[in-house]
């Protein structure tokens, strides 16, 4: 195959760039698929014409995946629990909540819908048995499309060769490559989606094709308003670049490439509303605010989580700078030194950089002449400026807040933080691109540097992503594990039982009922209303020390309940039945 240098969707691009990341695409589309090779359970469909119900590390992946399958599989957006009058809505995993009596996601339905969609063409096609492989495709798919994004947007502020450079480093960025492999996380589709966009409105500056832009300005609008549905939480810094972007790009946008932009806009905007309907019964419904007493969802206007809408919107965390610098430091310098201090030594060499005059040796370029034309200049000042304010931004408001993931409270590539900062990771690129290419540009010990780097990266890379705390090693392992344990709760429990637990939702559900801790009141006094109704009632959790025990049986006494003798342990895990204290 030839790719010759023509008029095409990236614009006038070279043969060469093409092919590499026609391979570099090729090759990682396999490697992010890396979880989901030979896992017990495999990818594959079983009985009943029916695909085996996959087990995910993370509680937000386990709940994308069953209403993903729901909708893909059966065409629906929840499902009814019989359970929820009796329990008070409290029999359902953790990421969801209970509407009207029905379990609907908390958050995400526009990935699990977009995903729906795809996986239920995929059925249609290939039959139930594909659904399953063709789920765990579709962000690696994204993943290996963006770079082809990211190159034809850096093109056109930069020069070819860093935009090549970025797009090539953008397969092995550690937290693009993790949660390239991560297949149920939303974020990676999102980046997508802004680097899309980004392209899209670049590509709008070429004068050549002013005539015929109509199109490219509705696919920049379908673009942004897919930020927008796939992660609603980061519309304010979206509209603000977007707007921005669009003031700066006035010149070449025609009153008719507006109007199809907007027009674009406002069918997602139509669709987004349709789909918050169909999952929460109400346009601006929203599982993260507490239902109402009627068992209607809450509204985005009450606030998330308790929070005033405003605040939630704009500073959900509050501003505390010290917070910030301490974030900033584990999940930028900490997390990924290598690249760190290569993307910061290209920050201060850029335009806008402390040495962009550094001169070259033997020659009278400067480093800022060297990396774009002069023509360029001002769009790589405001790239440059629009990144540190968009960092300044997403430190304040998701680095406000110390907070953890994984028992161990240790930060990680696996940690939320990472995937919150997952634009700014990509959007970083070209400065890291631009010592490659710096060094590449000088004399044979500067080639040799640029080799250097480069494969200091890959392997610094590859020990995040697999050999890390939480990395790809370690969640292959629990995902394996976690088949294992739910095995023998199979064999240890009825099918219609119930099991209280903190953490195994994750892998337990849905082959058996779940109810995700037992601290509050609700809690405990659905577990006596579900013992006194003759549900299969038990607990599941670490084995509990002497002490910890008499807590927990002075807890359960208080509602009537004790817990029995452990009837199943293994691996530290202990699992008891719960039944009325008079038993």
């Amino acid at each position: 195959m030839k790719f010759r240098k023509k008029n095409n969707l990236f614009g006038q691009s070279s043969g060469r760039h093409a092919r590499w990341l026609v391979l570099a695409s090729g090759l990682f589309f396999f490697v992010y698929l890396y979880l989901y090779f030979g896992v017990p359970g495999g990818v594959a469909g079983r009985g009943q014409n029916q695909p085996q119900h996959l087990i995910f590390n993370q509680p937000d992946e386990s709940v994308n995946y069953f209403f993903i399958r729901r909708f893909a599989l059966e065409g629906e957006f929840g499902y009814p629990e019989p359970l929820a009058q009796v329990s008070r809505s409290q029999v359902h995993p953790r990421s969801t909540t209970v509407v009207d009596g029905r379990v609907v996601p908390i958050g995400f339905p526009g990935m699990i819908l977009l995903f729906g969609l795809a996986a239920r063409a995929a059925v249609a096609l290939f039959g139930p048995a594909a659904f399953n492989l063709a789920v765990v495709s579709l962000t690696p798919l994204a993943a290996v499309i963006m770079p082809w994004f990211l190159f034809g947007a850096l093109r056109r502020i930069f020069n070819d060769r860093l935009a090549f450079i970025s797009a090539l480093l953008a397969y092995i960025l550690p937290p693009w490559w993790y949660y390239a492999s991560r297949p149920l996380q939303h974020n990676t589709l999102f980046v997508t989606c802004v680097v899309a966009f980004i392209y899209l409105l670049t590509r709008l500056w070429d004068k050549r094709q002013e005539e015929r832009q109509w199109p490219v300005a509705a696919l920049a609008g379908l673009a942004y308003g897919l930020c927008v549905y796939v992660r609603p939480a980061e519309a304010v810094w979206l509209t603000v670049g977007a707007l921005v972007a669009t003031v700066l790009s006035r010149k070449f946008l025609k009153p008719g490439n507006i109007a199809a932009a907007a027009l674009a806009l406002c069918f997602l905007g139509a669709v987004f509303f349709m789909t918050q309907t169909a999952y929460y019964g109400h346009p601006f419904g929203t599982g993260y605010a507490r239902p109402a007493a009627s068992g209607a969802a809450g509204l985005v206007f009450s606030g998330p989580q308790g929070l005033s809408f405003a605040q939630a919107i704009f500073l959900p965390f509050g501003w505390h700078p010290a917070a910030m610098l301490k974030t900033a430091y584990q999940y930028v310098f900490r997390l990924f030194p290598a690249w760190f201090m290569v993307a910061l030594v290209g920050l201060m060499l850029s335009p806008l950089g402390v040495m962009a005059k550094l001169p070259l040796s033997g020659s009278r370029q400067d480093f800022s002449a060297l990396i774009c034309r002069d023509v360029r200049q001002l769009r790589v000042r405001f790239y440059t400026l629009g990144f540190a304010l968009l960092g300044v931004y997403l430190l304040a408001f998701y680095g406000s807040w110390s907070f953890s993931d994984n028992l161990a409270g240790l930060a990680s590539v696996g940690s939320s933080q990472t995937r919150y900062f997952l634009p700014l990771y990509v959007l970083a690129l070209p400065f890291g691109a631009l010592v490659i290419d710096g060094l590449r540009r000088l004399a044979t010990v500067g080639k040799l540097a640029a080799a250097l780097i480069a494969a200091a990266l890959l392997l610094t890379s590859a020990k995040s992503v697999f050999v890390s705390f939480e990395g790809l090693i370690m969640v292959r392992g629990n995902v394996e594990t976690y088949y294992d344990w739910r095995g023998r709760i199979i064999e240890s429990t009825e099918p219609d039982a119930v099991l209280v637990t903190h953490y195994a939702d994750k892998y337990l559900f849905p082959v058996r009922k779940v109810i995700p801790d037992w601290k509050t009141d609700e809690e405990l006094g659905a577990l006596q209303a579900l013992v006194l109704s003759g549900e299969p009632l038990y607990w599941y959790d670490l084995a509990v020390t002497a002490e910890a025990e008499t807590r927990l049986r002075s807890a359960f006494s208080g509602y009537g309940l004790r817990l029995s003798a452990p009837v199943a342990g293994w691996d530290s895990l202990e699992l008891r039945r719960i039944e009325p204290e008079e038993s």
